[in-house]
């Protein structure tokens, strides 16, 4: 049990300081916001295809505290000791997905930055980045939690005839 009380905080954390990164990008950011990493221009000198990978890597960030909402609600039924049931199933069908298509499209904003460059002919270097590795890795765990959910389904169907056996 102590296990499972610190896998729900440790969600909690995470769920709230996504938030407050979102709040920051949404509300303060508009107003002090002046080079972005990939971009070393003001926010007023930006091409279509700058502001479609600001709006890129938001709709991935919202889709990350989404899947994490729902690993959120996953903890808070675990943590009353039910962590057998079709709502741990449904909501860790739903957080590994909305975890995958946050990296998919993060992956498409690294290819979109790199097409960029390539295309600008500004100098580009391959570099081992944990911004990819990391992308890998959310999208393994999506696909792990997507995984259980499917255990978890096969066997509370399995558990669900046996009680009719009975």
């Amino acid at each position: 049990m102590g296990h499972t009380k610190l896998f729900k905080t440790l969600i909690d954390i995470l769920f709230y300081v996504l938030c407050l990164g979102l709040f920051v990008l949404l509300f303060l950011g508009p107003k002090g916001l002046n080079s972005i990493a990939q971009e070393n221009k003001f926010v007023q000198e930006w091409d279509v295809i700058s502001w479609l990978i600001l709006v890129m890597s938001t709709v991935a960030y919202v889709l990350l505290i989404i899947g994490v909402k729902y690993l959120k609600n996953v903890a808070s039924i675990m943590t009353n000791s039910i962590s057998f049931g079709p709502s741990v199933q449904i909501n860790l069908r739903k957080s590994g997905k909305f975890l995958i298509f946050s990296s998919l499209l993060n992956f498409l904003t690294f290819a979109l930055i790199f097409v960029k460059q390539i295309v600008l002919d500004i100098s580009t270097e391959i570099t081992f980045d944990n911004n990819l590795l990391l992308q890998i890795f959310i999208t393994i765990v999506g696909l792990y939690f997507i995984i259980q959910s499917d255990i978890l389904k096969m066997t509370f169907n399995l558990k669900s005839e046996n009680d009719l056996t009975i």
